[in-house]
């Protein structure tokens, strides 16, 4: 994408905002076997205080099963049960 100038891309950032402050904001951990012996449950416990103390409003999830079908924008962290 290209501007053409400093306010085109002003005017395009604040669509930008509008559209992420509507949008949920979730971090998914996995609890997958694996993941578990490797210390998830303490990734989550830390997510979740992070995100409470700084009064972040988004949902932390522990899951050993996550619907990749429904998910827009997943990182793969490398974990056996993450999208290929």
């Amino acid at each position: 994408m290209i501007f053409e100038s400093r306010q085109a891309l002003s005017e395009y950032r604040e669509q930008c905002k509008k559209a992420l402050a509507g949008a949920k904001k979730r971090i998914l951990v996995c609890g997958g076997s694996g993941c578990t012996a490797s210390g998830s449950p303490m990734v989550y416990d830390a997510l979740k205080a992070a995100a409470e103390e700084c009064g972040v409003d988004l949902s932390v999830t522990l899951s050993d099963h996550v619907d990749h079908g429904e998910l827009t924008d997943v990182k793969m962290s490398g974990c056996s049960s993450a999208p290929l």
